[in-house]
């Protein structure tokens, strides 16, 4: 899935964070995380939570990618 589709398919959970709710681990987090992880972007450590939180890495990228 790319950037464009998961921003169409979760247009809800992206305009429910913009007023400040939490990421949650269904739908769009799992996809955005599907997506950053196979892609290589996500390192593997934060992706593993080891040396990062994956959904703070996921929610500033959300902030570049898909809410600009």
């Amino acid at each position: 899935m790319t950037l464009n589709e998961i921003r169409s398919k979760y247009s809800e959970e992206i305009t429910a964070l913009r007023r400040g709710d939490n990421l949650d681990y269904n739908g769009l987090f799992a996809a955005l995380y599907e997506y950053y992880y196979n892609n290589g972007e996500m390192p593997y450590g934060t992706a593993k939570a080891r040396d990062g939180d994956p959904y703070e890495w996921i929610a500033h990228r959300l902030d570049r990618d898909l809410c600009n």
